[in-house]
């Protein structure tokens, strides 16, 4: 893709994202307050890659979701291959996201407004974490893919 064609990233985009050792996972935009993209991941399984199956994604079953930055998008790095019909941003909420801190030695649980805004952050226990498919941080297109890679070989791990 042209560096000079802008796309244009809105909640409902279907997209996907090179996985190595596996067909391309496929992605969600859920929210899109640049410089920051909500995005939802599905294994590959999940859809042919165009058509109803990828119109049909529900938030529930994605495998991840982490916010991460817009690029790979953009340039046209993770392929838009469509969106989901009948967008309903109150299907795909912004669930309470878990970061580790190196500094503090303990997880945390990040939650955002509509705006992708931080509004608290809370200390807690790698057990109450265990339940989260919700990872926090400014996540760029090579963590992503590899981070999805692990997540299909492994489960999800913090």
């Amino acid at each position: 893709m042209s560096k000079n064609t802008a796309i244009k990233i809105e909640p409902g985009m279907v997209f996907l994202v090179p996985v190595k050792g596996s067909d391309p996972a496929v992605g969600v935009v859920a929210r899109f307050v640049d410089p920051a993209v909500l995005g939802y991941f599905f294994e590959p399984k999940t859809a042919n890659h165009t058509g109803p199956e990828v119109w049909k994604l529900r938030a529930k079953d994605a495998i991840w979701i982490v916010r991460h930055g817009p690029l790979a998008i953009e340039s046209g790095e993770w392929p838009i291959v469509g969106a989901i019909q009948d967008w309903d941003l109150s299907e795909w909420p912004i669930p309470p996201l878990v970061l580790w801190h190196k500094y503090f030695d303990r997880y945390f649980l990040k939650h955002y407004d509509e705006e992708l805004r931080l509004i608290r952050e809370e200390p807690v226990s790698e057990r109450r974490i265990r339940s989260s498919k919700a990872e926090d941080g400014s996540a760029g297109a090579g963590y992503v893919s590899t981070r999805l890679e692990r997540i299909l070989q492994n489960g999800l791990e913090f």
